[in-house]
């Protein structure tokens, strides 16, 4: 057992964290000084995946894009390094309030105020991560120090007026251009996620797919539009097959499959895009059009982003079993399962397996939950 400070905060988390932070911190042990680089999380967190989130008891949650501890976001993301240079900001923070005090620039009750917000910060951010309204408040109370710091150097020069009002006009200007990539640009992608869950009809929902992946911002917007597509597609093809409905259900995947090329060939080694890819063209397979070997090929390739997963395996015998190699694919398979025997989905997939072999070769479509 760790610290009662430790043991607080295991407490307060869900039962994923701690695994998620002991892979961060062997992530960070990898590339102690400088880290693996701002928004590279993923790639830190996939390389050292630890295969137990895949069991029931951690309620589903197998993927983090942050490590949901502050110190441990930074230790990976900037090394020690980024966490000295955080920790001088901090103290600079905290200086620059006290001198305030001093020379009475603050009240008492302003100076506690402002020295609780570091401690209550930091502790906020050993279980979550900042936001956008949480940075937005940093910003906010770090300008304001700033703004003690010009009083406090006692600076006497005095700008020209038409350069102060050019200055305030550029920064309106400036928010302005924000508020509308935030509000009109990126909230309407969001929206449009949405309005591609409920489209009422496959031209409605096609123009919401496109608007939606307009701008891939993150993996995970093109996952909530994918995954979604394809849940509701296999379901909707398991009620009430047809030629029609597997055509259309092709077109769609065709249109998908553009936004993953364009994807990896930015983030070539983002482990689980290339999963959901590998997944996209295993169900082409299945609707009759064969991909499975590009599928093996990107599988194959993948093993290395993510040692010691399961889903590597998994999916790799299910290439196999479409591709008609039963024999290599039942390998495959027990050794996902011979990784983690308390893997509850990696049963499953045992037990699909063992119903497709003796269907074969009317095979069904293995369903990925949380891919």
């Amino acid at each position: 057992s760790g610290s009662a400070v430790q043991n607080a905060y295991i407490e307060s988390s869900s039962a994923a964290r701690p695994l998620v932070w002991q892979a961060s911190w062997n992530a960070f042990a990898e590339k102690p000084y400088l880290g693996w680089g701002p928004e590279n999380f993923n790639h830190a967190f996939e390389e050292n995946f630890d295969n137990r989130l895949f069991q029931e008891e951690n309620l589903g949650e197998i993927w983090f894009e942050r490590a949901h501890n502050v110190f441990l976001d930074t230790l990976v993301a900037q090394g020690v390094v980024g966490v000295l240079a955080f920790t001088l900001l901090t103290l600079c923070f905290i200086f620059a309030v006290y001198r305030a005090r001093k020379k009475n620039l603050l009240t008492e009750m302003d100076a506690v105020l402002l020295f609780a917000l570091v401690p209550a910060h930091l502790l906020q951010m050993q279980t979550g991560f900042d936001t956008v309204g949480s940075y937005a408040l940093l910003a906010l109370a770090l300008a304001y120090v700033l703004s003690l710091e010009k009083a406090m150097a006692g600076e006497g020069k005095v700008y020209p007026k038409m350069l102060v009002q050019g200055k305030a006009v550029g920064l309106v200007v400036l928010a302005l251009a924000s508020l509308w990539f935030i509000t009109l640009g990126e909230s309407a992608r969001q929206s449009a996620i949405v309005e591609t869950m409920q489209a009422k009809t496959p031209e409605l929902q096609m123009k919401a797919i496109e608007k939606s992946l307009s701008r891939i911002s993150s993996f995970e917007t093109l996952r909530l539009s994918y995954g979604s597509f394809v849940k509701g597609s296999l379901a909707s093809m398991a009620e009430a097959p047809s030629p029609q409905k597997t055509q259309l259900v092709l077109q769609f995947l065709t249109v998908y499959e553009g936004y993953f090329k364009e994807y990896l060939a930015e983030k070539p080694d983002h482990y689980r895009a290339r999963m959901n890819y590998a997944y996209l063209l295993l169900i082409k397979t299945t609707l009759g059009e064969n991909r499975v070997e590009e599928a093996k090929e990107i599988i194959r390739s993948s093993y290395a982003l993510s040692e010691g997963n399961p889903l590597t395996y998994i999916m790799d015998s299910t290439a196999e079993l479409y591709s008609g190699d039963l024999k290599e694919a039942d390998r495959l398979m027990q050794e996902a399962l011979a990784i983690n025997p308390d893997i509850e989905f990696t049963k499953e997939a045992v037990a699909y397996l063992e119903t497709q072999k003796k269907k074969f070769p009317n095979i069904s479509v293995l369903r990925m939950g949380n891919l």
